[in-house]
């Protein structure tokens, strides 16, 4: 599977990871576990979904052992005993601390792998009813899985800059590390207790943090092909326009990075551009909040590289619009927050690097509202119109220095049944860099007084400007 693949499917490689090591196969799993919550910080895969596939495979694995204890009681513990090369009398020790305190000790198992089985056959063994076992495993699962993801998830940055520096050897590593776990346990019979406790000790230890840095460096890292290919970061993709705009700079050989609030809901459009050969990878950014749009730019920086391409176009069409005599200044102020200051949040990100480069292009895209007032967009168009100013006051500054500024304003209510036809306009824009905008009007009638329509736009059902 290739790198995006496992990122892509990060939660189930996460799943199979955990069940192996709760089940008592000696993988390390802590790291994995921080790592899958860095992850979730830097745009992949919501913590959630990373907390929720954690603690799945861990109570399926606590199941697998209840089972087998209420079936074999004493004969399963003796048979784990064995497996986990533990003499029998360590089961005994375990039945009474689990008999005294069984929830505790189901919580302190999850944190010793090892431990984890016989805790999970002790419950069945000793007659634990399936409704109460489920319930604490659920419970303790959550606790700890959450315990190491939270903590990759609140360290994102921390651990985004340090395992970015290291290169695709880990996974390497990580299986000689592996091997060399198998020698030692292989001549465990040939060494002093001592010798084999310090030697296992320091394998697991390399293991892990190996492992770590291979999980969490898939988000990151991409190969030296890839690496070559532009970046083109869409802030506020859709099935719409956003994919269509993928795909008009996709199929001319750029890399794709869809920014939304919820990047589980853009995997189906990854998945769609996969399957016309784009490379695309969704990220989380709210355009509203200016440190989600700094994280989730950062995140496109760190997985794909410099963005050559930004496309700033959310939207919220769930939220009422209100008239021009009921503005208020919480109704007003969402729509500058989205339009104004969400702008304003990722120029900051992307511009200084397209300005030491000499080159990149930031596009803005807004109802043709922006260009002719419309009674019924009053606040919504009051803040593109600000963003339209800006587009122009920005292309003048920057355009002698290298840099793309263009707006696209689209007059159709709805775009996205006509986004193929819209999504030329924006590389346009791209390519004759002296065009700063672009307007496209649905019927022209909807925008322009009669009397009006002619000495402004070709009367014609369909404009662009």
């Amino acid at each position: 599977m290739s790198i995006d693949g496992i990122i892509h499917h990060a939660e189930w490689v996460l799943f199979v990871w955990v069940f192996a090591n709760q089940s008592g196969v000696p993988v390390p799993v802590v790291p994995s576990l921080v790592a899958a919550g860095a992850l979730a910080g830097r745009g992949g895969p919501s913590w959630t979904v990373m907390l929720a596939a954690a603690a799945g495979a861990a109570v399926g694995a606590d199941m697998v052992w209840y089972g087998v204890g209420r079936w074999r009681g004493a004969q399963a513990l003796g048979m784990i005993c064995r497996l986990l090369h533990r003499p029998g009398t360590y089961a005994d020790h375990v039945g009474s601390a689990f008999r005294a305190h069984d929830v505790g000790f189901q919580l302190g198992a999850q944190f010793l792998p090892e431990l984890n089985p016989i805790a999970a056959s002790l419950a069945g063994a000793t007659g634990v009813a399936p409704g109460r076992y489920i319930v604490i495993a659920s419970v303790t699962a959550m606790a700890w899985a959450g315990t190491w993801i939270a903590a990759g998830y609140l360290l994102a940055d921390v651990f985004g800059d340090t395992i970015a520096r290291f290169g695709a050897w880990t996974a390497g590593l990580v299986a000689l590390a592996m091997m060399f776990l198998v020698a030692v346990r292989h001549a465990r019979r040939r060494r002093s207790r001592t010798e084999l406790v310090k030697s296992a000790a320091l394998v697991l230890v390399i293991a892990g943090a190996l492992s770590g840095c291979a999980s969490a460096l898939s988000a990151f890292n991409v190969n030296q092909e890839e690496d070559t290919m532009p970046v083109i970061a869409i802030l506020g993709a859709g099935p719409g326009m956003g994919l269509a705009i993928a795909k008009m700079f996709g199929r001319d050989g750029y890399r794709v990075a869809l920014l939304s609030r919820d990047p589980a809901g853009q995997e189906p459009l990854v998945s769609e551009l996969s399957t016309h050969g784009i490379i695309a990878a969704a990220f989380r950014a709210d355009a509203r909040d200016r440190g989600s749009v700094a994280s989730g730019l950062a995140a496109v920086n760190q997985r794909l590289g410099a963005i050559d391409v930004l496309e700033f176009s959310p939207a919220d069409r769930r939220r009422p619009l209100p008239s021009a005599t009921a503005l208020t200044h919480e109704n007003v102020r969402v729509w500058i927050d989205l339009y104004v200051h969400g702008a304003v949040a990722a120029v900051n990100h992307v511009l200084p690097d397209m300005l030491a480069r000499g080159s990149g292009t930031i596009l803005f895209t807004t109802s043709a509202s922006s260009v002719y007032p419309v009674p019924r967009f009053v606040a919504v168009g009051a803040a593109m119109a600000w963003l339209r100013n800006w587009a122009y006051a920005l292309h003048a500054a920057v355009a002698p220095r290298g840099v793309q500024v263009g707006h696209v304003a689209i007059g159709a209510f709805r775009p996205g049944a006509l986004a193929d036809a819209i999504a030329p306009l924006y590389w346009e824009l791209h390519t004759h860099r002296d065009t700063i905008e672009k307007v496209f009007l649905l019927n022209v009638a909807d925008w322009f007084p009669e009397d009006n329509q002619v000495s402004r736009l070709s009367p014609a059902t369909k404009g662009v400007r």
